[in-house]
């Protein structure tokens, strides 16, 4: 009984090819959903962020945990503004000349820094709502 190893380990490569009108149908589907349904989500996440923003930060609910909240919010419409100059970089092809020289350099740091920093606060935001809720419940 022999058992021919070498065939089961071989990977196989081949790479699809595309036709004319598979690649408009790709175009199609990226320009709608990379760059309409993610512009309308963004837009609607600021104007979210900034109305959570305007509630939560008036006097009579201003708290430590309203204040984080208020700084996720602005974080996250930083980079949510950053997804929208990328949608209109990408599939809509509208890309200035100053977009495509500062991306590299500017941009794209910029918007990885904003994730990194939400990221953060939103671990932070949910520990102490835990701790919170253990407080509480140890009450």
């Amino acid at each position: 009984m022999s058992v021919n190893v070498n065939a089961s380990l071989e990977p196989d490569l081949d790479c699809p090819e595309y036709s004319a009108s598979d690649e408009a149908l790709l175009d199609g589907v990226s320009f709608w959903v990379e760059g309409v349904l993610q512009c309308a989500v963004a837009a609607f996440g600021v104007a979210g962020n900034t109305v959570a923003s305007l509630i939560i930060s008036r006097r009579e609910m201003r708290n430590s945990f309203n204040l984080l909240l208020v700084s996720l919010a602005c974080f996250d419409s930083t980079y949510l503004v950053g997804s929208i100059l990328e949608s209109v970089r990408t599939p809509f092809g509208m890309a200035s000349r100053w977009h495509v020289a500062l991306f590299p350099h500017l941009l794209y740091p910029f918007h990885q820094v904003v994730q990194t920093y939400f990221t953060q606060s939103a671990i932070q935001y949910l520990i102490l709502m835990l701790l919170l809720l253990l407080s509480l419940s140890l009450l």
